[in-house]
């Protein structure tokens, strides 16, 4: 793990057997507490919603049909209901479901985006609605 700026990336006092990133400064941990987007914070976002989001974390598995490269399902419990959609394929597509928000985009910035009936999804976007 590159955990700092320090001398072999805070990993230890000695040189590590395995070589270091030439960018590793921009990777370390405490450069991605401090940068909005990075990819600790996004999974700091997507733990916190599965502790508040019941069906997440004890709902039934539903599959959706998807096509375009996209994959979906629905998690629901007596409190909650969300709709996963990813899109494996790279190229973006359309997904129809209800109404409902966005409760976390890989992407950043769709997070209380209202849904209203078709979901567009970027290449290689993940989203997760809230439809309770």
């Amino acid at each position: 793990m590159l955990w700092s700026g320090a001398r072999y990336a805070g990993f230890s006092n000695t040189e590590p057997w395995l070589p270091i990133s030439p960018d590793w400064r921009s990777l370390t941990t405490a450069r991605q507490v401090e940068t909005e987007g990075s990819i600790l914070r996004f999974y700091k976002a997507l733990i916190a919603l599965r502790r508040r989001t019941s069906g997440l974390w004890e709902g039934r598995y539903k599959p959706l049909w998807a096509d375009q490269g996209l994959l979906a399902y629905e998690r629901a419990s007596c409190s909650s209901r969300v709709v996963v959609v990813l899109d494996l394929a790279g190229e973006g597509g359309l997904f129809e479901l209800g109404e409902g928000r966005v409760a976390l985009s890989t992407r950043g910035g769709r997070i209380g985006e209202k849904v209203g009936g078709r979901l567009r999804l970027e290449p290689n976007e993940g989203v997760i609605v809230d439809l309770a």
